[in-house]
C-alpha cells in the first residue's frame, strides 16, 4: 500500500505498532494513543508516522484531518 492517509488508533499497542511502523514508509500515517511510554511514540515518529496524545473515554477528534483514506481501530477502552 502506497500514497495513502492512513489513521490508526491504539497505535502504540502489540499489534498496531508494526503495522504503523511499516505503513508510513509509504503512505501519512497518524497515530493516536495515550502515550504513556515516550519512546513507543519516539519509534513511531522516527518510521515517520504523526503522533496525537488522545484518549479514547475522554478526548474528541476535533482538530484531526477528515480525509483519511484508511482506519485502523486498534484502541482498547479499560474501564
Amino acid at each position: 500500500m502506497q500514497g495513502k492517509k492512513i489513521l490508526i488508533t491504539g497505535a502504540t499497542g502489540q499489534i498496531a505498532r508494526p503495522v504503523a511502523e511499516a505503513l508510513a514508509a509509504g503512505n501519512e500515517v497518524w497515530c493516536l494513543g495515550r502515550f504513556g511510554d515516550a519512546e513507543a511514540r519516539k519509534m513511531l515518529e522516527t518510521a515517520g508516522a504523526r503522533t496525537v496524545v488522545w484518549d479514547m473515554a475522554t478526548d474528541e477528534l476535533d482538530g484531526l484531518p477528515d480525509d483519511f483514506t484508511h482506519v485502523l481501530h486498534s484502541a482498547v477502552h479499560r474501564g
